[in-house]
């Protein structure tokens, strides 16, 4: 065999091996495309004009030619003016543009250093607490219940005497001997303490709108208010338990008012969640 027909067979012979190895492929991606157009077609959910293009999608091929320019060849080739630098600059001037940079000195201050080296008698700590009671402790709070009606700001002078009315009614009944918290249950419209026969839990005199804090802050334990008009209604308010303001007299938490200690009337129930319709915000 001459060296030439050694060449030619040599290549049938890999010309056959590459067929066999790619031919199932051919093969497969044939029977896909076939099969797609059935499966898509068989869903229902798809029109004709659909189908036919997501088969054509699959058959697609694009040839892409591309042309690299180097900037290097043309630079040399620019004699641009001054003037129509300017015009790009101002019409660009966002490319050139820097973030703003600032040059900060930082000093931090160590709170435990400072306290090391502070040097404080007693009297003047007295001095400090005596003349600021507000940062070291609790302000007086009260507990309350009440009976909301229902009365718009925009009422009639008809409605509102009829609420303050109804209002003057449940109060005879209180006062009569008929239970407080059965009543609220009954005639208030406060949905967050009528089912706790109308009680408040704790709160502060700037917890609540002006005229039921006045009202609630004038009254005595046990005692009940006339009926108080405020944005949200007609209320009648029964006090029921008073916090009186505390301090702290030490890191510990303990509570005292700088002399002795304070009588704190405390209850040995948790506090009723109330309703939000006397309270500020």
């Amino acid at each position: 065999m001459g060296f030439f027909e050694w060449i030619r067979d040599h290549k049938r012979l890999m010309l056959g091996t590459l067929i066999v190895l790619i031919f199932p492929s051919f093969v497969f991606w044939g029977i896909a495309l076939r099969a797609l157009p059935d499966a898509l077609g068989s869903s229902g959910y798809l029109s004709n004009k659909v189908l036919n293009s997501i088969v054509a999608a699959q058959l697609e091929g694009r040839e892409v030619r591309q042309r690299l320019f180097s900037a290097k060849t043309f630079r040399d080739q620019l004699k641009p003016t001054d003037e129509e630098l300017e015009a790009f600059f101002k019409q660009e001037a966002k490319r050139f543009e820097q973030a703003a940079l600032a040059d900060v000195d930082l000093l931090t201050l160590s709170v435990k250093d400072l306290i090391a080296s502070e040097r404080v008698d007693a009297q003047a700590v007295k001095t400090f607490y005596d003349q600021n009671p507000q940062r070291f402790g609790e302000p007086e709070q009260r507990r309350a219940s009440h009976i909301l009606l229902e009365l718009s700001g925009s009422a009639s002078e008809s409605d509102r005497a009829k609420a303050l009315d109804q209002a003057q009614s449940i109060l005879r009944s209180i006062r009569e001997g008929k239970d407080f918290a059965q009543l609220a249950r009954q005639f208030s419209k406060d949905s967050g303490s009528a089912a706790q026969g109308g009680d408040l839990g704790f709160f502060g005199r700037d917890a609540m709108v002006k005229a039921f804090a006045d009202a609630v802050f004038a009254l005595k334990a046990g005692e009940l208010s006339e009926p108080v008009v405020s944005e949200f209604g007609v209320h009648i308010i029964k006090l029921t338990e008073i916090r009186v303001s505390q301090q702290r007299c030490d890191r510990s938490g303990a509570w005292c008012d700088g002399i002795g200690t304070t009588t704190v009337l405390r209850t040995t129930q948790e506090p009723a969640p109330g309703g939000r319709a006397y309270r500020r915000g």
